[in-house]
């Protein structure tokens, strides 16, 4: 358990740190008349938001590398609009300090370190070298990001030191490169702090990058995996999949979860702290719609739009009014139906529901939470402009 011991002092480092960042104070009133959130993200301490009624990008919370996409480096406790995207948007993905943005002409525009653009990093989004068009997904994950195309083949760049970049190579690439065998198939992306899975048209999964936890199946003590391998233990019948920081999941069709990986805290909530690299079913939890990894918690939508989350929760990530961990799945307080999006960042977590009100909970010491503040939220609590 010592990782759980690193991770609390990091975040109280964070906490430290965070007061010498530059952060956009909160309007003193209430938006009058809130704006409608079709899909939200939540990163590693940024969340950003396609919201109405055009389809634009807005962005809250860490900026100290241009994640908000701006042109500056100020944090904001407020949504803020990313500059040039005020309409036309389809999706969003926040990762550890960078942005994407998918448009619906297909196109996709990213922001903050390695954009995909051959640079280093932009402050404002910029175009993925050789991703114009027919982009169907985005994943922003850790230290690098995959894109999904509606031919089925997949685009990788960013960091490949541990094989992220599933090339075979254990090195970077500033511009998309695409994982061995995956330039066509593949039905959906998801990718996590250092490794990344893939579901393919035949309802198979595949994954890759740093499997120190088993993370991408990999059963052979090895750990990293620098192409995509078959993980083999799943049922049959995968329809959707998601990976967190150390931890892989996917739902079946029958409203199954099943994950593996890291387990330290209990994120594979199948009431263990027991690393797995094979996977297991999620304990008491059934017509699973989808599902969402932060970094080391899980979250799920089951029928009726209840949500329910797991793992750590020093941060109230998990949303059920306490700070202790659960090896098993939690309602999250207030939520128990009209949920349609659910999105686990590093320490806080995000919703949608039908009727566009976006809420957020946990971690908050760069304003993630969008709520104007930067107090830990233990439950949820709506976003300034875009709730009720």
């Amino acid at each position: 358990m010592a990782r759980r011991g690193i991770r609390a002092t990091t975040a109280l480092g964070l906490i430290a740190a965070a007061m010498s960042y530059g952060v956009a104070s909160a309007p003193i009133a209430s938006a009058a008349s809130p704006t409608t959130a079709f899909s939200i993200s939540a990163g590693f301490g940024q969340t950003c938001a396609v919201t109405g009624p055009n389809n634009a990008a807005k962005c809250w919370g860490r900026n100290d590398y241009g994640e908000l996409g701006i042109g500056t480096t100020t944090s904001s406790l407020t949504p803020v609009g990313v500059s040039g995207l005020s309409s036309k948007v389809a999706a969003v993905s926040a990762g550890g300090s960078r942005s994407c943005a998918l448009m619906t002409s297909g196109a996709l525009k990213c922001w903050g370190t390695l954009p995909g653009n051959g640079t280093g990093s932009s402050l404002s989004p910029v175009s993925v070298t050789g991703l114009s068009s027919g982009v169907k997904s985005v994943s922003a994950g850790g230290t690098f990001t995959c894109a999904l195309t509606t031919a089925g083949s997949v685009w990788c760049w960013g960091s490949g030191s541990l094989g992220q970049l599933g090339n075979g190579l254990l090195t970077g690439s500033s511009v998309p490169v695409t994982p061995t065998g995956l330039s066509a198939g593949v039905a959906a992306i998801s990718v996590g702090a250092q490794h990344a899975c893939a579901l393919t048209t035949s309802a198979g999964v595949k994954c890759w990058g740093w499997n120190n936890y088993g993370e991408t199946g990999d059963q052979s003590g090895a750990t990293t995996t620098a192409q995509p391998i078959d993980v083999a233990g799943l049922p049959t019948n995968i329809v959707a999949i998601s990976v967190g920081g150390y931890h892989s999941c996917v739902v079946t069709s029958t409203g199954e979860a099943w994950c593996w990986g890291e387990n330290q805290v209990g994120q594979l909530g199948d009431g263990t702290t027991v690393d797995r690299p094979t996977p297991s079913p999620v304990s008491g939890l059934s017509g699973v719609v989808s599902m969402t990894g932060g970094t080391y918690h899980s979250c799920a939508i089951a029928a009726g739009g209840a949500a329910y989350c797991w793992g750590s929760n020093n941060s109230g990530q998990l949303g059920n009014g306490s700070a202790t961990d659960s090896w098993q799945p939690v309602l999250v307080v207030g939520l128990s139906s009209g949920v349609v999006q659910i999105s686990g960042g590093r320490f806080h977590t995000c919703s949608v529901d039908a009727a566009g009100q976006a809420k957020c909970w946990g971690n908050n010491i760069w304003g993630q939470i969008g709520d104007g503040t930067t107090t830990v939220r233990y439950t949820p609590v709506g976003v300034w402009g875009l709730s009720r």
